[in-house]
């Protein structure tokens, strides 16, 4: 018998159904890693009627990995690495999925730092999914102003800032590009 645990995000636990193995495989699909983001198996083993003990050889899971959202320096660009009081500049950035699975929706924000580190919020978006391997494409255009100040700044790109899409890594969810 195999006994599969499952364990919540807040590390409560709960015993699950035991699995039905055919032809020495069991399907965990009914599983919800909504719920239980980890499990553990907990096999029992008997002696056959020649009192024969069982062994495991080997045992393996495959699943389909979670979404997972990137934006890194080789996707960002700038149109240019600085701008007078007044003119433009451009930021072009894609993120992509690298995940096996859908995500959900999630927001993506676009912040300026101004040189005294206060964060002005330029854009806030929201993207309704994002399939696997599907890369989407953003761009803003910033009017320099008095009001911001001058000198070392950069963009701030934040994805899923909610939490919403439950990812394998989060640290590559954040890219700053900086510009003067």
């Amino acid at each position: 018998e195999v006994v599969p645990i499952g364990i919540k995000s807040n590390n409560q636990i709960d015993t699950l159904s035991v699995l039905t193995f055919i032809n020495d495989s069991s399907s965990i699909g009914l599983i919800d890693a909504n719920i239980y983001d980890r499990i553990k198996l907990n096999a029992k083993l008997f002696a056959n009627d020649l009192k024969e003990s069982p062994s495991i050889y080997s045992i393996g899971i495959n699943y389909i990995q979670p979404p997972e959202l990137a934006i890194n320096y080789q996707v960002v660009n700038l149109d240019k690495d600085s701008v007078y009081q007044g003119d433009e500049i451009s930021i072009q950035y894609s993120i992509t999925n690298l995940g096996f699975y859908r995500s959900d929706s999630f927001t993506v924000k676009l912040d300026l730092i101004k040189p005294d580190k206060q964060q002005i919020n330029l854009l806030d978006t929201l993207i309704n999914n994002l399939n696997p391997s599907e890369t989407i494409l953003l761009n803003y255009t910033y009017k320099s102003n008095l009001n911001d100040g001058y000198g070392d700044m950069s963009f701030a790109i934040k994805l899923d800032t909610d939490n919403s899409v439950e990812e394998i890594y989060e640290d590559n969810n954040n890219f700053n590009s900086p510009f003067y």
